[in-house]
Formats: structure tokens, sequence, C-alpha cells
């Protein structure tokens, strides 16, 4: 097991390069609650409205990646370098348990072209949180 020695929420500059999973666990657990947020006000909105059919899909797919986004953004704060790798393990990790729980409570899980564009999407998605958690955090 690898030992980690953390000053002043950075890692030294040993550590740069690997992956802090526990900031990728936090990153995730925010992206997983953003994006359950996120597609629970679409549910409320599509309750109440004359939602157009051909933007439903546009809109979860939306709904599902700002939470990879954000969660990107916020798990690499504490780390010097490869916001993109821990970004994207955030988007990866979201979107596999966002799956997972689907695959729960719906009754038809596949998995087919479309799921495979998701789960891209959202490592893409992560891993760009990830670049710009890194470049905007404070030099403190």
């Amino acid at each position: 097991m690898i030992a980690m020695e953390v000053r002043n929420n950075t890692l030294e500059p040993s550590e740069i390069g690997k992956v802090d999973y526990h900031c990728v666990l936090a990153g995730t657990v925010l992206s997983m609650g953003i994006s359950v947020f996120l597609l629970a006000a679409f549910a409320f909105i599509l309750q109440f409205t004359e939602f157009p059919a051909t933007l439903m899909e546009p809109a979860v797919r939306v709904s599902t990646l700002l939470g990879p986004l954000a969660g990107g953004i916020l798990a690499v704060r504490r780390i010097c370098s490869y916001g993109w790798l821990n970004g994207g393990a955030v988007g990866l990790a979201c979107i596999l348990f966002l799956y997972i729980l689907g695959g729960i409570a719906g009754k038809n899980f596949s998995v087919g072209p479309s799921m495979l564009t998701m789960m891209a999407l959202s490592v893409f998605a992560g891993a760009l949180g990830g670049i710009i958690g890194i470049n905007t955090k404070s030099k403190n």
C-alpha cells in the first residue's frame, strides 16, 4: 500500500501522478448527488409542462453530464497534477453507479451504443472538470 503525505491540502511532489482515491470518492458522491438532483428536477418539469419529445434525450444527457463535470472540478482541488485522470475516474464511477441504480430500479436494463456513448461522455466530462479544477484552484 502506498502511503501519502498530505501537507496544506496538497500531495507532495513525489506523489504527483497517482490517483487520490479519497478525492475521487468524494467527487463521485458529489457527482451522483448533482446528477440525481438534476434528473429529479427534470422529471418534475416533465410532469407539469409540455416538454418537446425531441429535446428529452439531450436534456437527460446534459443533466447526467453536469454531475461528473462538477464532481471532477471539486475532486482535484487537493492534488497537484493529473486532474484529467482523477476527474475521468470520477466520471466513470458516477456513470457506472447511475447505470447500476437504473438497472436495479428499471425493468429494461441493457448495454448498447447509447450506454457506451454516455459512459464515454461522462468520462470526458469528468476529465474536463478535472482539468478545470486543477487550473482554477488557488495557489495558496
